[in-house]
């Protein structure tokens, strides 16, 4: 619901103002180009003139502009120092300075625009939305289904080869275990970061080496951190575990009874796996940005906190499990799903393969 009201006012920016009897294909595909053209919504500025001398200019302090402008004065120290800020800060800034946008600020990544999956999103929003104008008999036919959207580009799947992951586990160890454990854990179950931060204690089977995926745990701004249903039916699953995560959730045991002992009545025993400092359940960003952060610290390639997931599942068809049993631990559908994200792992399988077959008969041939 979040993200369709995030596309939703673009929609009714190109297209609100039509009748709905009046909007034909041709509209869509203009509304497609529009969107490949346009610039995402994350999209960062970078002041391009001395702040400081605007504001003595206007003879108002950095308070007075963040009170009257309703810019917080950490934005506005942030593009003081040149640093990144979302657009509508700068937007702020420069209505407040009196001068146009491209007065005072410039696009960080000015060729960056819309990708193609995003356009599909918007397609697909749309399509529902003619579906049902359909179904209420406003419109004879969807004009959505005589248009093509872009088609998606492929899955960018950064991962960490077998050596860079056991390098990854190795730095690790002098980062703060509440962040290691964590990081761990992802790596070596393919858990999204949501099915992690959801698991409670009473989803670990220690005899059997199993856990249950049956809630996520996400964050919306207006929000808030929240417990969810997992992402489909086929997200709640079963996943077998290794003893080296068996042994990382008993340490994550000991860790929070001692900090239940430490804090007393400031614990919060909320029954989560992975918690803050406090007991209370982590903020998933929290994770990221922790994460993120690391690796800058790294020689590691800069891959993200998901980057863990397709991680695990390539070095899992690298070493032989197969493909029916990954996509059983990742939680996928379908293996067709599998098969399409991991192609290039299968493929460097399929090579090790046809190499040991072929070595089978090195001495005859």
């Amino acid at each position: 619901v979040a993200r369709y009201k995030e596309l939703i006012n673009r929609v009714n920016s190109e297209l609100g103002h039509m009748p709905l009897d009046r909007i034909r294909p041709t509209h869509l595909l203009e509304f497609y180009r529009h969107l490949e053209c346009a610039e995402p919504k994350n999209a960062t500025y970078q002041c391009t003139c001395d702040l400081k001398e605007k504001l003595h200019l206007l003879d108002m302090t950095q308070i007075e502009f963040s009170k009257r402008y309703h810019v917080s004065l950490t934005t506005l120290s942030t593009a003081w120092h040149r640093a990144p800020v979302s657009r509508r800060s700068a937007e702020k800034i420069s209505e407040g300075l009196h001068v146009p946008l491209d007065a005072v600020f410039e696009p960080c990544n000015p060729e960056k625009t819309i990708s193609s999956t995003t356009v599909q999103h918007y397609h697909s929003l749309v399509s529902s939305i003619l579906t049902a104008a359909v179904n209420w008999q406003y419109i004879p036919y969807n004009p959505c289904s005589r248009v093509a959207p872009p088609k998606a580009a492929s899955p960018d799947v950064a991962y960490l080869d077998d050596g860079q992951s056991k390098r990854l586990l190795k730095l690790l160890q002098s980062e703060p275990g509440m962040y290691r454990r964590a990081i761990s854990l992802l790596l070596l179950t393919g858990l999204r970061r949501g099915e992690l931060l959801g698991l409670e204690w009473k989803d670990i089977d220690f005899k059997n080496r199993t856990l249950t995926i049956s809630r996520t745990s996400q964050y919306l701004p207006k929000r808030g951190v929240y417990t969810d249903e997992p992402k489909n039916k086929s997200s709640r699953r079963l996943v077998l575990i290794s003893t080296q995560v068996v042994l990382i959730l008993q340490e994550q045991q000991r860790w929070q009874a001692f900090q239940a002992s430490q804090l007393g009545n400031g614990w919060d025993p909320c029954g989560r796996i992975i918690t803050g400092e406090d007991g209370s359940p982590l903020h998933p960003d929290r994770l990221t940005r922790w994460f993120a952060k690391f690796i800058q610290r790294t020689d590691l390639p800069p891959v993200h906190i998901h980057s863990l997931r397709h991680t695990y599942a390539t070095l899992c068809i690298a070493q032989g499990v197969p493909i029916t049993a990954v996509a059983a631990q990742m939680g996928h559908a379908n293996v067709a799903t599998t098969a399409t994200i991991y192609a290039h792992a299968i493929k460097s399988a399929q090579i090790a393969a046809a190499d040991k077959i072929g070595g089978l008969f090195e001495d005859v041939l």
